[in-house]
């Protein structure tokens, strides 16, 4: 989970665990247990008031949330197993879990912490286009984020192109493409006078190779930022999603 042994845990169920065919996984097992989870707490989305501020609702989702996790499990798609999880060790996750963080460095560094429902302090904003882009406009549009006061972090736009070249998953394009990125990026706040401000990249990553390219303490994406590992769809995940979280 959040500690060195229990991450080589995880890693070994993604390759052990229960077998599972991936055409099974989200009508048979996923979907299902949504269903039953919905009905057993009485979850409805109520239109004529898309924010609701009912507690106990709040309280039966987050119950239902993790029974779903608990009793679902994570999906490795190149494996075909199933990452399970007991509540123990869900517990164990949230408990060791940081509540904050400093994040970018020098002048710039940002503390990243924990809200509270209705906090008072302002929250961490994080700008992000989160669209694809012609790399002539690549930087100017970082740098534009970058010009906003209220930016505590910035996750770029994401590349398509590299010198002319489409960019293909896990080819030499992805490499360049990866590293005109945070080069753009981090050429655009040095010239906005932000030169340590917090970074989520590298977007244009999409294979676990785009983003080792690009970890480097004096160009690249440093220790102070941060990378996004997601999920390819409903709790299914990766060899080359896991290898990022190493």
């Amino acid at each position: 989970m959040t500690t060195a042994y229990r991450h080589w845990e995880i890693l070994e169920r993604s390759q052990t665990g229960p077998f599972m065919d991936e055409d099974d996984f989200l009508p048979k097992h996923f979907t299902p247990t949504l269903k039953k989870l919905i009905k057993k707490y009485e979850i409805k989305y109520d239109p004529e008031n898309p924010c609701p501020t009912d507690d106990a609702m709040a309280d039966r989702i987050w119950q239902a949330a993790w029974e779903l996790f608990r009793d679902v499990g994570y999906y490795n798609t190149d494996s075909h197993r199933l990452i399970q999880v007991t509540d123990e060790e869900i517990r164990e996750a949230l408990y060791m879990a940081h509540d904050q963080y400093w994040v970018g460095a020098g002048k710039d560094a940002v503390l990243w912490k924990h809200r509270q429902v209705e906090d008072m302090a302002p929250p961490f904003c994080i700008m992000s286009p989160d669209i694809t882009c012609d790399e002539k406009y690549h930087q100017s549009i970082c740098m534009a984020y970058l010009k906003e006061p209220l930016l505590d972090g910035i996750c770029g736009p994401i590349l398509e192109e590299t010198f002319g070249h489409l960019i293909e998953s896990s080819g030499p394009t992805e490499i360049s493409g990866c590293i005109q990125h945070i080069t753009n990026q981090k050429l655009a706040a040095r010239l906005l006078g932000r030169p340590g401000t917090f970074m989520v990249a590298v977007g244009t990553a999409e294979h676990d190779s785009g983003q080792i390219a690009v970890s480097n303490e004096e160009w690249g994406v440093q220790k102070t930022d941060a990378r996004l590992v997601g999920s390819l769809t409903e709790f299914k995940t990766a060899d080359t999603l896991l290898n990022r979280s190493l």
